[in-house]
């Protein structure tokens, strides 16, 4: 997986790649008002931003970057015996973001506590405001 950062005529500022042996995707990005941006998806495991944070197992992820392409902070969506994917993510005031995705089983591991997810297929929808 990469994530670069892009000037108006399309010259690279930084780029980044990530990612091991298991799989990983990026499926939200968002651009906050100091020039950082937030990504959200979901890694099979081993997924290393470069700061600890992140569990080894499969689970949902959000990562926070700088405007010079360093890591700020990141964390999974998850704690045992569930799963989750994060689909999105929005700026929404100072440094909160909009997360939105799936989990299934288990409790969805947010800041401000564990998160039921009732049904096992993945099948629950969230919304959480967070500060990556």
């Amino acid at each position: 997986m990469w994530l670069a950062l892009l000037d108006a005529n399309l010259n690279e500022v930084w780029a980044k790649r990530f990612g091991g042996a298991s799989g990983q995707q990026l499926y939200g990005v968002a651009a906050d008002p100091a020039g950082g941006v937030v990504i959200t998806g979901w890694t099979g495991g081993n997924l290393y931003f470069g700061i600890p944070g992140m569990p080894s197992e499969e689970a949902g992820y959000i990562a926070r970057f700088d405007g010079t392409g360093k890591v700020a902070t990141n964390r999974g969506l998850v704690v045992p015996n569930s799963s989750a994917t994060g689909f999105g993510v929005a700026y929404h005031s100072g440094t909160d973001f909009i997360v939105t995705g799936t989990c299934g089983g288990g409790n969805l591991g947010l800041p401000s506590g564990p998160l039921p997810c009732t049904f096992s297929n993945g099948g629950n929808g969230f919304a959480a405001r967070m500060t990556p």
